[in-house]
């Protein structure tokens, strides 16, 4: 394919081509400069700026790093600062929510790629629409917050009484697909 692309492009546009890449790399590599310069130079002005509190013969009297660190009071009047109860509020707070996030997001994920793969493998869509359909009804009857376990016992009570049907036409794509010659099925599948 390579060779039948570089003999339809002229030998003057591939020049072209290959001057105007060069010329995007260049204004991409010197973005990417400026970017990694403005970001190494915020960081030493935020250091810089935020270390002075705790070197000795600071303006506005120094800060213990220990005291500022594990301590739990801010009273700016008094000149006295501490982060302790802020770090550890955070750290409680990321992981609560982790521990909510990360299952739903993950279990969602899942859902998703079962249902695609169901989706495409599968012959008939009766099931997913059966589903589809009950989960929306579910919702509109029962409203946001109570229609999950409403919607799951719909689908299941639904897809029970299709059973027969569902059965059916497995039956008759399995028996379609023995009737194909050898040769078909092989190009179909």
């Amino acid at each position: 394919m390579e060779s039948n692309l570089k003999a339809r492009i002229r030998p003057g546009q591939a020049r072209r081509k290959q001057r105007t890449d060069r010329t995007v790399r260049a204004v991409f590599f010197l973005a990417a400069l400026i970017s990694g310069s403005c970001i190494v130079l915020i960081t030493l002005f935020i250091l810089m700026k935020g270390i002075q509190q705790f070197l000795p013969g600071y303006a506005y009297g120094s800060v213990s790093l220990k005291d500022f660190l594990l301590g739990t009071l801010w009273r700016q009047d008094q000149g006295v600062y501490g982060v302790g109860f802020i770090v550890i509020n955070t750290l409680i707070s990321a992981f609560g929510a982790l521990l909510l996030a990360f299952p739903i997001a993950v279990l969602t994920a899942l859902f998703i790629v079962i249902l695609i793969n169901q989706l495409e493998h599968c012959e008939s869509k009766l099931p997913a629409a059966v589903s589809f359909v009950s989960a929306l009804a579910c919702l509109l009857i029962f409203g946001p917050d109570n229609f999950l376990l409403p919607a799951l016992g719909a689908i299941v009570v639904l897809l029970l009484s299709l059973r027969g049907t569902l059965d059916e036409e497995k039956r008759n794509a399995a028996c379609a697909a023995e009737a194909l010659p050898q040769e078909v099925e092989k190009e179909w599948r």
